[in-house]
């Protein structure tokens, strides 16, 4: 109906709708009893609760419960005959009228009483959660519990027994529901007397369910991180979580994902560090309530810790692809499931590994360095460095820049080998011991043949420092072509070969000496001896037989005289002056750097006798004589 207002009889406001309504009336309170801690969600029903339904105006924020004195709370309106109040709490009051109204202003006088009760005092239940199958044991903790024999736990709408410990402690076993959810946990110790729904809620979760742990294997000494996959996995809060392992080893856990738990294995060692129960495995399964274990149970093995005893080679390039041995003890136990080297921070797989070594190749790296080698059975927890800050051989790995090669002669030499080479470049000693000291390591050096691959077994340097090596070839093929590859190691080996060339040194056929002639000559000899060579293959260019030298003599000692090249088999020089008696060996060298030996020798005499025996003979001869004295030759030479 429109209504307007006139302060004058005369004038009138704007017309307004009032709107009449049949006036409701309560019949039923249920429930009409609740504790007096309030939070019942009590139904009214009666009718004329909705009149507007089908009217274009709503008055539900005027719709309001009156529990008597306690004071007016908000009213749910769910149809035309029922509405739900929640009740608040009362300690003093035991019963109050419950009325209602549509408009703030008029309430109904049907007088229906909503009684309250002192519930049983309940501050806790533990755990606050479980799994819809059921089976949860809940405890209840409060204060003043009785066995009353009629004990009753209601989890949502369903009603379980409870059971009576002591006065402070009651439990129930949480009945099975069909889906996970939120539901109002209540006890009650008398019929009906049942706590606040409001104060507890207990959770329900999908039963969880695990389907694989990694890794399935750990050292005796514990805290492997164990990563669980499974499914259905809630957080549960703080200190919720467990791994249990065997049952009665409870490991705090963290859920990561609706798949995925973590939590650390426990140690099976005793304070002395021993395994003295001989734990080879745990069963593992998981709890999200410290109550009830989810599985199926996966086995988790332990093993004894690895130790390493040497890294061989215990260098390498920061290419990496190094092949190393490394041996040690308990290195391939029977559960072992992931193994894992490590080069300072680098994780590789090994190529190949028994119970006492292994082999992997190095991981490249950056910069050259120290590192520390580890080893993970599990590929996750690694033995730990036996002195920290030190290069113990045991366990120490030593990354190197390649040298740089800048210059080497000579580039070819004879097949008997003997060859000194010069090789001029930088980085030849790259370590350094504890002290930072550069430390001198031997470097090897092979020779690869060009055309079919065949390798030399390597020989060491003869002279090492930062910037030169030298190095005497071994002996070759004749007119074979050879590659130079130099090694810090003894198994990565660098090329040495010049720009625009595919090989680095070449093997010529040797000369050799058959004979000299004459092999011998007196002391400072007044007149010049031309020395006759003879042998075999005297090959040079013109370039190269100018530097064909003899040398009588060895090392310090000897004397160089240049020669002549006659013939592929005979060479000519003179004989040099020399001031005492000796027999020196005479060897020749086609290109200066290169000598033979042969061992032909040129004797220089100047006899001096200082006696005879016997010093009287037979007229008949025959008498063998002994003459004594020095500067003697043997000159029975026959040409």
């Amino acid at each position: 109906m429109p209504i307007s207002v006139t302060m004058n009889n005369q004038q009138f406001s704007n017309m307004i709708d009032f709107w009449y309504y049949e006036f409701p009336s309560i019949y039923m309170l249920d429930p009409n009893r609740g504790p007096d801690t309030g939070g019942t969600h009590v139904l009214l029903k009666g009718n004329n609760f909705d009149p507007f339904v089908d009217l274009p105006i709503s008055n539900y924020n005027d719709t309001m419960c009156r529990f008597g004195p306690l004071g007016i709370v908000p009213m749910t309106v769910i149809n035309s005959t029922k509405v739900i109040c929640v009740s608040p709490p009362s300690y003093i009051l035991k019963e109050v009228e419950v009325e209602l109204t549509l408009n703030t202003r008029e309430w109904t006088r049907d007088g229906n009483i909503f009684y309250y009760y002192r519930p049983p005092f309940v501050y806790d239940i533990e755990p606050l959660m479980g799994p819809v199958a059921g089976g949860t044991e809940v405890f209840i903790h409060g204060s003043n519990f009785e066995d009353s024999g009629i004990i009753r736990c209601k989890f949502g709408e369903n009603i379980v027994p409870g059971y009576f410990v002591n006065i402070n402690v009651l439990k129930c076993v949480s009945p099975r529901t069909d889906k996970p959810s939120y539901v109002s946990f209540q006890v009650a110790v008398h019929e009906d007397d049942y706590s606040s729904p409001e104060l507890f809620k207990f959770l329900y979760y999908d039963t969880p369910v695990v389907a694989r742990i990694e890794p399935t294997c750990g050292p005796e000494r514990g805290y492997t991180q164990l990563v669980i996959y499974g499914q259905n996995f809630i957080d549960p809060g703080f200190d919720k979580a467990y791994c249990v392992f065997n049952g009665k080893i409870f490991m705090n856990a963290t859920v990561f994902e609706p798949d995925k738990i973590k939590c650390s294995s426990p140690s099976v060692l005793n304070m002395q560090g021993v395994n003295e129960r001989k734990v080879a495995f745990y069963d593992v399964a998981i709890t999200l309530n410290k109550r009830d274990t989810s599985g199926p149970a996966k086995r988790f093995y332990y093993y004894k810790e690895a130790a390493l005893k040497s890294v061989t080679p215990s260098a390498g390039p920061i290419d990496g692809g190094t092949l190393v041995k490394i041996s040690g003890k308990n290195l391939k136990p029977d559960c072992a499931c992931n193994v894992t080297v490590r080069f300072g921070t680098f994780q590789v797989r090994p190529l190949n590994y028994t119970s006492e070594y292994i082999f992997v190749r190095t991981p490249n790296v950056t910069l050259p360095d120290d590192v520390v080698v580890s080893y993970g059975i599990n590929g996750q927890q690694y033995n730990f460095d036996i002195n920290l800050n030190k290069k113990d051989p045991e366990n120490t790995f030593t990354y190197y820049s390649k040298p740089i090669i800048t210059y080497y002669y000579p580039r070819r030499g004879p097949s008997v080998g003997g060859t000194l080479i010069k090789i001029t470049g930088l980085g030849f000693t790259p370590f350094k011991d504890n002290d930072g000291n550069i430390e001198k390591r031997p470097i090897w050096i092979r020779m690869r043949k060009y055309d079919s691959g065949a390798i030399s077994p390597p020989k060491l340097a003869d002279f090492v420092d930062n910037e030169n090596i030298h190095w005497t070839t071994p002996a070759g093929e004749a007119d074979s072509k050879h590659i130079l590859e130099i090694s810090l190691n003894n198994v990565d080996y660098t090329s040495i070969v010049p720009v625009n060339e595919s090989y680095s040194y070449v093997y010529y056929s040797s000369p050799r000496v058959d004979s000299i002639y004459p092999p011998f000559g007196m002391v400072n000899n007044p007149a010049p001896i031309m020395l006759t060579i003879k042998g075999r293959n005297f090959n040079c260019s013109d370039d190269e037989c100018k530097a064909v030298k003899c040398r009588f003599g060895k090392g310090d000692q000897a004397i160089y005289v240049p020669a002549e090249r006659i013939s592929s088999t005979e060479i000519h020089c003179l004989v040099p002056k020399y001031n005492r008696p000796d027999v020196v060996p005479v060897e020749i060298s086609l290109d200066a750097e290169y000598y033979t030996s042969d061992n032909k020798e040129f004797g220089f005499y100047d006899p001096y006798v200082w006696n005879v025996k016997p010093r009287m003979v037979s007229r008949k001869g025959n008498t063998t004589i002994t003459i004594h004295g020095y500067g003697f030759i043997n000159t029975t030479f026959q040409p």
